[in-house]
């Protein structure tokens, strides 16, 4: 199945584009490594030199490296005791899409092409809120002496695990992939600032510190053995962005929260969600304006194929193949499947939001056609005439990582006639390079070539999905909207999220709808947009924490 021009049959549909019904003899290229383009050469070279997009993170094996912004990190290393002295070893290595696209590790300073054409331009160094802080006191036990060897270990960026560790932790991790982790948190960081210690007794702890770099905070969970030498048996790094915004105690500081982030653009919108689906509004900021919106787009994606399978046009269990010319770069692992394997539509859905598998979306786009999910999304947008065409995840990434290093300007300054011809002609034979992912660390054309809705309409469209997953036959649809929150939600004050978001560089939204255990329901969106640096991320996350917090105890 490749795909041809097909002609809109809705007035409001997108220009003809490659239709992912149709069927053509036209071989389109596999996405695989290139070279760069002279234009982004020299900034992929510096990126492949450097060691923080790989090694502070643990993820899946790929054949292409992730997009940034792509991926939190959890790294566990944790020994439970039971009641007998056998010990179980459990390791996680966790790396979850955040609002599809989502680092919290300490950003390198990095220069690289910018489509804005603005290469003379430098942002002044900002001061980081590290700076400011007071470093508190280790306890003066195992636990915190071990607390300090770390610290001071990652200040140093010289890791000796020697005699450290115990030897259950080491059969469980390898001292080399343990120095590998500690030294992708060394690296970049500037050291960290250590502002709080919790210690529940000599030895266990939980720590929180920040970068010196850009003051991104991490929990550090750490154990020591009871008997001497005391060596660490349990150690977890956490992204900790809730410690980056203060407590509100009121809706200005949510507002205050959110022009934290020293973005161009920001809005913010919350509601209260009735039984009939229907919003009223709780607080807003900008909640009507036309923001940039990153893969939270994949909503208009479910909306039609729920629409299909209503209409007896399509089914949950319904297999769909794997087809060579629609994989897409990740997040996601979908990619990774062999030409011809097969999935059901229930599980295309769930990896699409769950993990914002952009394979899994591009299928799902082909099965129910790009105008079917055009016309969807034109109820629920405004916007409609800025998502024509309607992108799939593979075009996009085509147009933002090409070898060409023209093609993103010629399509963003194209007419929407225009456009559709070039998805179809250049676009499609064209792919994007794996090469250039690590590179593209700053906006590219972010209010031009996107998928854009406002706040106040991602919180309708995801209430509406939310009425339709209530019903027996839509389950899937609540199973793909709920398997991943968002963030950590109290399980003593919230019952179940429905949550997608998305981002790029310069594009960061996160989409919600809580239900607390009361039976009150609250829907949440935050979006920020900047045309020039990326969106600090850890902190737009925690401001959402905090305004979870915020409503835990509104009536």
């Amino acid at each position: 199945m490749r795909p041809r021009p097909a002609t809109p049959k809705t007035p409001n549909a997108s220009p003809p584009a490659p239709s992912p019904h149709a069927t053509t003899n036209r071989r389109r290229p596999r996405i695989a490594p290139g070279s760069p383009p002279e234009h982004l050469r020299r900034t992929s070279a510096a990126a492949a030199k450097s060691q923080h997009g790989a090694s502070r993170r643990l993820s899946f094996r790929r054949r292409t490296p992730t997009p940034p912004a792509a991926h939190a990190l959890s790294f566990l290393v944790k020994q439970e005791r039971r009641m007998t002295t056998r010990t179980r070893i459990h390791i996680a290595a966790a790396a979850a899409c955040l609002y599809a696209l989502a680092a919290f590790a300490p950003a390198h300073a990095q220069h690289d092409h910018n489509h804005n054409h603005d290469h003379d331009h430098q942002h002044a160094e900002k001061p980081s809120p590290a700076d400011a802080l007071t470093a508190a006191e280790t306890p003066d036990t195992p636990a915190g002496h071990a607390l300090r060897w770390i610290i001071d270990a990652l200040r140093a960026g010289r890791i000796d695990t020697a005699g450290r560790f115990s030897d259950d932790f080491l059969e469980a991790v390898t001292e080399n992939r343990l120095r590998t982790v500690l030294m992708g948190l060394a690296s970049g960081s500037e050291g960290y600032v250590l502002i709080r210690v919790d210690e529940t007794d000599p030895h266990n702890l939980v720590g929180v510190a920040r970068a010196r770099s850009d003051g991104s905070a991490w929990r550090i969970l750490l154990s020591t053995e009871t008997e001497e030498p005391h060596r660490i048996n349990g150690l977890l790094f956490q992204p900790a962005p809730r410690e980056l915004v203060g407590t509100l105690t009121g809706w200005d500081d949510a507002d205050d929260a959110m022009h934290a982030l020293d973005a161009e653009s920001v809005s913010l919108y919350v509601a209260r969600v009735g039984d009939d689906g229907e919003l009223h509004a709780v607080h807003a900021l900008n909640e009507n304006e036309h923001l940039a919106i990153g893969s939270a787009f994949k909503l208009w994606i479910l909306g039609a194929l729920a629409e299909k399978i209503r209409n007896a046009e399509a089914a949950w269990d319904e297999p769909l193949a794997i087809d060579e010319d629609f994989k897409s770069l990740p997040s996601g692992v979908m990619q990774d499947l062999p030409h011809g394997a097969t999935a059901p539509l229930a599980e295309y859905a769930l990896k699409m939001i769950s993990i914002s598998d952009n394979t899994a979306t591009d299928h799902l786009l082909r099965r129910v056609g790009r105008d079917n999910a055009h016309a969807w999304m034109t109820l629920r947008t405004k916007a409609h005439e800025r998502n024509t065409p309607f992108l799939a995840t593979r075009e996009f990434f085509t147009i933002k990582l090409s070898m060409d290093g023209e093609l993103l300007d010629r399509y963003a300054d194209a007419d929407a006639p225009t456009r559709a011809r070039m998805l179809n002609d250049e676009v499609y034979f064209g792919q994007p390079s794996p090469l250039l992912i690590q590179a593209w660390t700053k906006p590219q054309r972010i209010d031009e070539v996107e998928w854009f809705a406002s706040a106040a309409e991602l919180a309708r469209t995801l209430a509406e999905l939310r009425t339709i997953g209530q019903s027996d036959d839509m389950r899937p649809l609540a199973e793909a909207l709920t398997t991943n929150p968002g963030v950590p939600l109290d399980d003593e004050h919230w019952q179940r999220a429905w949550f997608k978001g998305g981002s790029e560089p310069g594009v960061l939204n996160l989409t919600w709808i809580a239900e607390r255990n009361d039976g009150e329901t609250f829907a949440v969106v935050l979006t920020a947009n900047d045309t020039k640096q990326p969106i600090n991320e850890a902190m737009a996350v925690g401001a959402a924490q905090r305004i979870f917090e915020h409503l835990q105890s509104i009536d």
